[in-house]
């Protein structure tokens, strides 16, 4: 089940899941790169998260920002124990109809370059690779909503 974010719930798991999914791709290139509670609360409510329900805990969870008529996904995230079943396509179909809903025209994300999984997955939801920030080792992706 995919539903809005509910902060006292799932704000500690949400972080868990970013430091452990997430995190060792950013440190590859930015090695002192980290996430706290109160970082993490900062930027979700600078937009719209909706988690994925597993049982009684949150599997895995996407979080979007509306700028203009882009939608921009900061975060994707699912637990390595229950990727392949779905709940990351489940997460994007939610993210990309948010984005529908408050009149975006594209939705655009980055991806860490040594995320080959997570290209992959981009890919295959219809993203293009638009630019690269060699600096930060980043694709920027981008979709037409």
């Amino acid at each position: 089940m995919i539903r809005k974010r509910i902060p006292a719930k799932d704000d500690r798991i949400l972080v868990r899941l970013t430091e452990k999914e997430l995190l060792p791709y950013t440190r590859m290139t930015v090695p002192e790169a980290d996430v706290n509670l109160s970082e993490m609360k900062k930027r979700f409510k600078l937009g719209e998260t909706f988690v994925a329900d597993e049982g009684a805990s949150a599997a895995g969870f996407v979080s979007v920002q509306v700028s203009d008529d882009s939608l921009f996904v900061d975060m994707l995230a699912v637990d390595s124990r229950f990727q392949g079943r779905g709940l990351g396509t489940s997460l994007m179909e939610q993210a990309e109809k948010y984005g529908r809903k408050m009149k975006c025209r594209t939705s655009r994300l980055y991806v860490d370059s040594v995320n080959e999984k997570a290209i992959s997955f981009y890919l295959a939801k219809g993203y293009t690779v638009k630019s690269y920030v060699p600096q930060l080792r980043l694709h920027l992706m981008e979709k037409e909503l």
